[in-house]
Formats: structure tokens, sequence, C-alpha cells
């Protein structure tokens, strides 16, 4: 067993992930934070405890909903106390009209999860969490090998760089007393040599700096050669993805032959002809973290998309981010969450930005125009769902009927304003309650050319409008 191996640990984008075991006894989070949790088709990517605890029960609620009854008789594996409360409360959130507790430590976050899953019957061993370990959580092994490779690294750009020998031994020999502080100023990270994320070293390399010139006043020497250590770090770090050319890299035929194979597999699973190439770069790295190495320091997404150019350019089509086998299909992470919904008989907007977090896209920007540019075919139902349209078994008379009470509302007493109408119980029953989203849902899909609308707040969750009559 490697290094890689007695760790659990993965390499993605040049950062470091830990493959959490959601069964272990007394587990230790401090430190940490969330990435990925998997579950069958469920992936949700968080970085904070707290949301990725509020994620997954919704996620699962909607596998397996459970009552508010059932939900407020759920005790903590580890003390008793409730989960759930009746009542509005300090770091407690909402959820079905009743309060999950959210203000919990990392450690006794994972422990609710694990009830919460326990409570919804999902077995916990087809369930996967990748977190990230801050340095003071990864273990002494991964510190000594990464901080030498980092080193290593670090030297060899700095000979590159024109620099003498004992020049370079004195730049990386300062960070002993540059760590010192850093240790001081931070309860996580506690090394130079161990960042992985750029912007955590540009968050930390100020903040160390401005207190080193504050204890080194008037000492010019010790802040210039800091200064100076800094910005080489700085720069390794920034441009530690574009040392050497992809044309120097010997890529094994197995690595080319599961590269094609993981992305058909991608496409087969999710069912779409278009995906992310950063997408099947977090595949590869999770089940073939071997030949991943392989890309030596191209091991990024910017230059994984090179890589799937150059080895998959004669059998699929690219354009940056995205990849696909239909060489028709609209690159667009908007087109892509369309083609998505046209799969559904019926979605909620926590569906699709599950979808777009899960096949890496960005999140929807307007809701209100997504849902709007598929009113042909489906019908806004309340303040986070559409239903298909064709799910609407109205005929002429009913829809004719729809058309007359709202002509009617606004004859009598004037355009419909959203923040104070009341008339809903006019409207003839069909199954659903009628609401603000559901009206105008209806007149988007089956009354478009009856009637006016005009939004005075586009927030789709505050959403507010006037009709009138065209």
């Amino acid at each position: 067993m490697d290094l890689f191996e007695r760790n659990a640990l993965i390499i993605i984008n040049n950062k470091r992930y830990y493959k959490f075991d959601l069964n272990t006894e007394n587990p230790f989070l401090d430190h940490t934070i969330p990435y990925r949790f998997t579950y069958r088709n469920i992936e949700i990517y968080e970085a904070t405890w707290k949301h990725l605890l509020l994620r997954i029960i919704n996620e699962v609620d909607n596998i397996n909903p459970l009552d508010t009854d059932t939900l407020l008789g759920i005790k903590k594996l580890w003390g008793g106390s409730d989960i759930f409360v009746k009542e509005p409360k300090r770091y407690y959130t909402e959820f079905k009209g009743i309060y999950l507790n959210t203000g919990m430590t990392a450690t006794n976050t994972l422990l609710c999860i694990r009830t919460l899953l326990k409570a919804y019957g999902i077995n916990i061993s087809e369930c996967e969490l990748l977190i990230r370990r801050h340095h003071v959580s990864e273990s002494e092994e991964i510190r000594t090998y990464f901080r030498e490779k980092t080193i290593s690294d670090f030297r060899d750009y700095l000979i590159e760089q024109g620099n003498v020998i004992k020049r370079v031994n004195t730049i990386i020999n300062n960070f002993g007393y540059i760590n010192k502080v850093l240790k001081n100023e931070s309860s996580s990270f506690d090394d130079f040599y161990l960042f992985d994320d750029y912007n955590d070293f540009c968050s930390y390399k100020s903040s160390v700096f401005n207190k080193i010139q504050e204890i080194n006043k008037g000492k010019d020497n010790v802040i210039n050669a800091v200064r100076l250590s800094l910005k080489y770090l700085n720069d390794f770090y920034k441009n530690r993805d574009s040392f050497g050319t992809i044309d120097s890299l010997e890529l094994s035929d197995e690595f080319k032959e599961s590269l094609l194979s993981e992305a058909n597999s991608l496409f087969d699973n999710l069912g779409t002809d278009v995906i992310t190439v950063s997408k099947l770069y977090g595949t590869m790295w999770l089940l073939h973290p071997d030949l991943m190495r392989e890309l030596q320091h191209f091991d990024n997404e910017k230059d994984f998309f090179k890589v799937c150019t150059l080895y998959l350019g004669k059998k699929l089509y690219f354009q940056e981010p995205y990849m696909s086998r239909d060489p028709n299909v609209i690159f667009s992470s908007a087109e892509i969450i369309k083609n998505y919904i046209y799969k559904h008989d019926n979605i909620t907007i926590e569906s699709i930005n599950n979808y777009a977090d899960m096949m890496h896209l960005n999140h929807v920007g307007s809701v209100l125009d997504l849902f709007l540019s598929c009113s042909n075919d489906y019908v806004i139902v309340s303040n986070n769902r559409i239903i298909k349209k064709d799910k609407f078994k109205f005929n002429e008379s009913f829809i004719n009927l729809i058309y007359n009470k709202i002509e009617y509302y606004i004859e009598s007493f004037g355009n419909i304003d959203s923040n104070t109408f009341n008339g809903y119980d006019a409207f003839p029953n069909f199954g659903l309650k009628w609401n603000k989203y559901l009206l105008i849902g209806v007149i988007n899909s089956f009354l478009k050319y009856c009637f006016k609308i005009e939004y005075t707040n586009r927030n789709f969750s505050n959403l507010s409008y006037t009709i009138s009559l065209l």
C-alpha cells in the first residue's frame, strides 16, 4: 500500500483531497472542510459543513420523505439531544417547518449527517465523502512528502530564474522564520511549502508579511529578505502549472484508452452528449489515480483540457470547457441545463443546481428567464418547480374559463398586482393550489398572447409582477 492509499489521498486539479469513511468510529474532523458527497445518482459539492448537511437532508428527503413528527423523534447518536426542534433557535435552520441544528463543529456535523442518513434508510456503505484537510490535520508522512516535493520543485525554479546556489539556499531557508510567524497567525495552516491552493497562499502571504513588518520595524534587511522570498514563492505557485509543454508528455496507452473509455461512460451514465472536461478530470483522478500521475506538473484542469483535445480530438468535439459526442451540440451551460430539464416531467431549482454542481457547470443566473424560456413546454407551478405542459389536461373550454376569470378581474378592479392580489379562490380547481407562480405559469404557457406581464421584481424567490390586458 503506497503513501496515497494509506492516507486515502487523491489529487484533483493539483489539490489534495481525502476519502473519509462515514463509518469511522470516533471521527475527528477539526481543521477540515467538505468537498464532495456522493450517493448513487446524488453528487453534492459544498465547502462548509453546514451547507453540506442541508444539501444532504434535502436530497435524501426527496428520495424517502419523512414527516416532521418522525424528524423530531430523531436523536443524536452521540448524546441523545435533539437534532430537530419545533421552535426557532440560534444556530438552527428551518427545514419543513421545523428547525435543524446547523451550528455544530465539523465532527458533530458529520455525526449528525450519519445519524440522518441512517434515519432515512440510506446505506452508508454506498456513500462517499471527499474532504479537504488543512495543513495541521494532515499526517506527518503526507506533510513530509509534499513539503520535500515543493522545496525540490521550488529549488529548480529558483535556479531557472538565474539565482546562484547560495542565494537559492538562503531563500529556501528564510521560510524557517516565515513559517514561525505563519503558525502564530493561523491555527490551520503552518507551512508555506504545503499550500496547494493559490488563493489560500495569497491570503496568508499578505497577513504574514504585514505581521513581519510590524515585528521588524526599522530592520529593512529582514523585511526585504522576506518580501523577496515570498515574491519568489508567489511566482512559483502562480506559474507552477506552466512549465514545459504538453507535447513533451509521454503518456501510456493505458492512460489514453482509459481517457476515452471514461469519457464515453460519463456520456452514457449521465444521459447527455455534452459534459465539462473538469468532470472527466475528476472521474479520472477518482478511478485512475496512478495513471493521472503521468501528467506530472500538467496535472490541472486547464492542461488536462489540452491533453483531451490532443488524444481525443479525432473522436470527440471540444469547445473549452466542454466536450461532446455530438458535432451539432450547442456548447453553453444554459443549453446543457435545458437539455437536462427536458428529460424530466417535473423538476425543481434544487435539482437543476445539483445537476449543475455534478456537471461542474455554473448555477442558473436568472431562474425566471430560464423557466420562461421553457414555457412552451413547461408550466411554472411554484417558487421552485416547473411541470411539463402535457401533464396539464386542459381543454379549450377550461383555458377559456381561466381567461374569463382573469379578464373579469382586470376589467372590474384594475391590473392584477401579485403583491396584493387575493382572488385565487375564483380560479377553477384542477388539483394544484393557485398561487402567484402558477398564475404566471399558466398565462405564459397557455395564454401568452392574451395578457401582458410586467415584472417589478425578477428575483424568483421574491417575484412580483403586474398583469394587464393586451
